[in-house]
């Protein structure tokens, strides 16, 4: 009789696990899985950074089953997706995979403390290192900067404060291309950001070159003057037509290229 009640509460976590976590597989890929990291490059007062931002365990939290996302190696945030939606604790929607050409959402920003309206204007998909991803290209703009972080956006309206609106791509199983909690690029903060690569152990799943060469429209959109060298450092025009650059690695456009 003990041997059965612990097998049946055994299955019984399983199937909880089950239902908490997306599973992926060929036609639905994942955002949040144990062990995928994202490298996110930020610019921020024309000095680049680079943040590694990771999945490594699970957590429950008022008997929800939540991943533990890190940043720098610093816990962050405690999220979860579940049919497509990506939350953050307290039900504060980072993504909404569901969506498609002409609907709209509210989303969450962690970084800062900001509230977007979304609209998607543009839905296709793409191979990249031979898995095939939906994309979404989308209006975004401000609705609020809340200055801190809330206790519980669900079921409550949000002030609208909007601003800029600008455009943003989303991947499915990915992110965003403005890196994985960066999802507008914030020009009255003077910042920038973008995602540089996404992999789980060996497996490369995102690359912003790969993903460049294909899509060059991204690439125009994101265009600038600048050149940075791989401390964030910002070459000015003039070192370029005097012949005064090294040889070394350099980043322009979100891309890295190579002078010899």
């Amino acid at each position: 009789m003990k041997k059965t009640v612990l097998v049946l509460v055994l299955l019984g976590i399983l199937l909880f696990d089950s239902t908490e976590f997306c599973k992926a597989n060929d036609e639905t890929p994942c955002l949040f899985e144990n062990g995928k990291t994202w490298v996110c490059a930020v610019v921020y007062r024309d000095v680049v950074e680079y943040d590694t931002y990771k999945i490594d365990g699970d957590t429950v939290i008022d008997e929800t089953t939540y991943y533990k996302l890190y940043r720098n190696d610093t816990f962050l945030e405690a999220v979860r997706e579940e049919g497509k939606r990506c939350e953050v604790e307290n039900g504060l929607l980072l993504y909404d995979f569901n969506l498609h050409k002409g609907e709209t959402t509210m989303v969450f920003s962690p970084i800062p403390w900001i509230i977007y309206d979304v609209k998607v204007v543009e839905e296709d998909s793409i191979v990249l290192y031979g898995n095939r991803y939906r994309y979404m290209k989308m209006l975004m703009e401000e609705r609020h900067d809340l200055g801190a972080k809330p206790f519980n956006l669900r079921n409550q309206s949000v002030t609208n404060n909007t601003t800029d609106t600008v455009e943003e791509y989303w991947i499915e199983g990915i992110g965003s291309l403005s890196g994985l909690v960066y999802p507008i690029r914030d020009k009255q903060r003077d910042s920038k950001g973008w995602l540089e690569r996404c992999y789980i152990g060996q497996r490369v799943l995102f690359d912003r070159n790969e993903w460049t060469s294909k899509i060059p429209s991204v690439q125009k959109r994101d265009a600038t003057t600048y050149t940075y060298d791989l401390q964030g450092r910002k070459l000015s025009n003039s070192k370029w037509s005097n012949g005064q650059i090294r040889k070394g690695i350099y980043i322009k456009d979100g891309r890295t290229f190579v002078v010899k």
